[in-house]
């Protein structure tokens, strides 16, 4: 997210699982694994109708460390 940044690309974590949230920590819930390691690895990418194939290009290269 930090490479990105520097190059003014707009990314952020996943949203926080409803499980892990504050507001529903005494609620009932399965034993969830995929979505908080979902959560610790990924990333929103920048994704629009509008996005340019070049402005994807741009993101690609980023993420590839080019």
């Amino acid at each position: 997210m930090q490479d990105l940044a520097k190059e003014k690309v707009q990314a952020r974590p996943l949203w926080q699982p409803l499980h892990s949230q504050a507001i529903f920590k005494k609620s009932f819930s399965y034993k969830i694994e995929v979505s908080t390691k979902l959560y610790d690895m990924a990333l929103s990418l920048p994704s629009s109708v509008g996005l340019l194939a070049k402005e994807q290009d741009k993101v690609i290269s980023i993420i590839k460390g080019n």
